[in-house]
């Protein structure tokens, strides 16, 4: 009943963070306080353009020209001598939802300025969050340059680090020329050939994305989200809110997705009666992407296919409460236009089960809502959801069957089938239905 249903959902997803927009008056407001900043910046007023460019920072989280704000008003606070201050701003730079090149720009000065005011532990930790964080980094050479300052290596030893950092980028441009031309296995192969290359740089975290994504485009999701998770894990420890940390959840919640799609249609063709180990092992990898939530449309395509477990594994009572309490969330327009497959799967799942607990009159008013839905959305959207649409339609005309409905009722819904969608398997199914329908009533 349900292979095939939650295949159309999974569709990998990239999600890149991006500067929260403003409203005109708003980034007028901005661009004021900035130039007003940079006034007292240049009259030396140091200590009050710090605390304006900290406001500006506060009132505009999420905004590039806000994490600007807090970079700078991390610079003129040490100018001014408030260390603690200047850390807790370039701090703010860095922790902002726009990773960056102010982002690499933070950690350098706030290594940098923590070497010169010796709080070495702070400094090193600045400079493994730039090196694992944005290993593409062209500020990386001077951050490795403090931190052989700090541990007091020899200008030999810098220059090694500075050499085996140019020669790990070196291998991820192989790397990704080899992913850019589909090439999976040879790009696999040059990491595998160049693991003392990589060893103890951050150009190694990069590679791992890179393997990640390789194993995924050869659809080994279970060795992808193998790299991946311990992956995910170190950058959370080191660089959390680096480029990295972000690409790699983003990553893994499409492995763990489409691993568990995997698992599911597979157990959906070969089991005979159930598989509750099958769906267990499905509804780990699910549960996974809930649990980062790092991304909304993963957790939307991981809640589609919990109600697609539940109703899988025979309990539509759950199935069918769940996809309510999902529905609810989903509602409005806007969140139709959001996630538009996501809204009308649920929904498709909820007519499954509620005709399995045998509330035909629900299944019915379901399938309408759906073609509402449908109807609300621009036709640029239409096209992606108009799978969903034809099974409402052709699940309005099964329900009615099962009802044993008025036969000019069921008719109409077979035909409303048949002129929309005259090429499809639903329509041939239709015309058997209605031609099996027509011979038993002659009887």
């Amino acid at each position: 009943m349900m292979g095939g249903l939650v295949v159309s959902l999974l569709a990998s997803v990239s999600v890149c963070a991006s500067g929260a927009e403003l409203a005109s008056g708003e980034r007028a407001a901005l661009e004021d306080g900035l130039a007003t900043a940079k006034e007292l910046v240049r009259q030396g007023d140091y200590g009050s353009a710090a605390a304006a460019y900290e406001a500006l920072a506060a009132t505009h989280p999420g905004v590039r020209k806000g994490q600007r704000a807090a970079l700078e008003a991390g610079l003129n606070y040490e100018r001014v001598g408030r260390i603690d201050k200047a850390i807790e701003q370039l701090d703010l730079a860095v922790s902002q939802a726009v990773p960056s090149d102010l982002s690499e720009a933070a950690l350098y000065e706030k290594a940098a300025l923590c070497e010169k005011h010796g709080r070495t532990d702070e400094a090193l930790k600045a400079v493994a969050y730039l090196k694992q964080g944005f290993p593409y980094s062209e500020q990386l050479a001077d951050a490795l340059a403090i931190e052989g300052r700090v541990r007091k290596l020899s200008a030999g030893q810098v220059a090694s680090m500075q050499a085996r950092e140019q020669e790990g980028r070196e291998v991820l441009r192989e790397m990704n020329r080899l992913l850019a031309g589909d090439q999976y296995a040879s790009a696999l192969a040059v990491i595998e050939n160049n693991k003392s290359r990589l060893s103890g740089t951050g150009a190694s975290v990069a590679a791992g994305l890179d393997v990640g994504q390789a194993l995924c485009r050869l659809r080994e999701y279970g060795k992808a989200s193998e790299v991946l998770l311990p992956l995910c894990g170190s950058l959370d420890a080191v660089a959390p809110r680096s480029e990295m940390a972000q690409e790699a959840k983003s990553l893994l919640g499409r492995a763990l997705l489409d691993y568990a799609e995997e698992v599911y249609e597979a157990g959906i063709k070969q089991r005979q009666g159930e598989s509750p180990a099958t769906w267990r092992e499905v509804r780990k990898y699910v549960d996974g992407v809930e649990r980062m939530g790092h991304d909304r449309m993963q957790v939307a395509r991981a809640e589609v296919m919990r109600v697609a477990l539940d109703l899988v594994e025979g309990d539509s009572a759950t199935a069918q409460k769940r996809a309510e309490h999902y529905m609810k969330a989903y509602a409005g327009v806007k969140k139709l236009k959001k996630f538009p497959v996501q809204v009308l799967q649920l929904h498709l799942l909820a007519i499954n089960a509620a005709r399995s607990l045998h509330e035909m009159d629900k299944a019915l008013a379901l399938c309408e809502k759906v073609k509402s839905l449908y109807g609300q959305l621009p036709a640029s959207q239409q096209k992606d959801v108009e799978g969903s649409y034809r099974q409402a339609c052709y699940q309005r005309f099964l329900t009615l069957r099962w009802m044993k409905a008025d036969p000019a009722e069921i008719q109409a819904a077979g035909e409303e089938v048949l002129a929309r969608f005259p090429d499809s398997r639903h329509a041939e199914l239709v015309q058997k239905q209605l031609a099996g329908g027509a011979a038993e009533r002659s009887r």
